[in-house]
């Protein structure tokens, strides 16, 4: 089965750019041909994780703040990103949380860039203003996460 879930703060402006952005696509993504779960996290990952079974694929969807072009979205597994970001309300990172959890399965990682995580639960015009373009961009990659499953199975 595959898990795709949302993370980020709907109260902190951009940094719940992925809640919005799967609660848009979620109805075209359950009617894709592939057993998915879709949950959305917002700030609690412990409670995504808590959802993951033993052969399970995961997709993330979070928003980022690098620096990069403000509205790109990234596809990668999740080994080849630094997760310093990812922090629950005990200071571990989602590394930490995969490890104690003994998740072996791919996960892979969805990010969008954001431009600011502030107070406030509006998203930021910059964001709102690609936001369209943004949701086709998630859902593609999210295709072509379970087509390349098949690809290599």
């Amino acid at each position: 089965m595959y898990k795709v879930f949302s993370i980020g703060n709907t109260l902190m402006s951009d940094d719940g750019i992925a809640h919005y952005v799967l609660q848009d696509i979620k109805d075209n993504v359950l009617k894709l041909p592939k057993q998915i779960e879709v949950i959305f996290g917002e700030d609690d990952y412990m409670f995504c994780l808590y959802k993951v079974l033993a052969n399970d694929t995961v997709i993330i969807i979070d928003g980022n703040l690098s620096g990069a072009k403000i509205g790109s979205v990234k596809k990668r597994l999740i080994n080849q990103f630094q997760c310093n970001k990812f922090h629950n309300h005990h200071k571990k990172n989602l590394n930490d949380l995969i490890s104690s959890k003994k998740i072996n399965q791919k996960i892979f990682l969805i990010t969008i860039e954001i431009q600011s995580i502030d107070y406030g639960s509006d998203l930021t015009l910059s964001i709102k203003k690609k936001f369209k373009k943004i949701k086709r961009k998630v859902y593609r990659e999210i295709k072509k996460i379970l087509y390349e499953e098949d690809y290599y199975a």
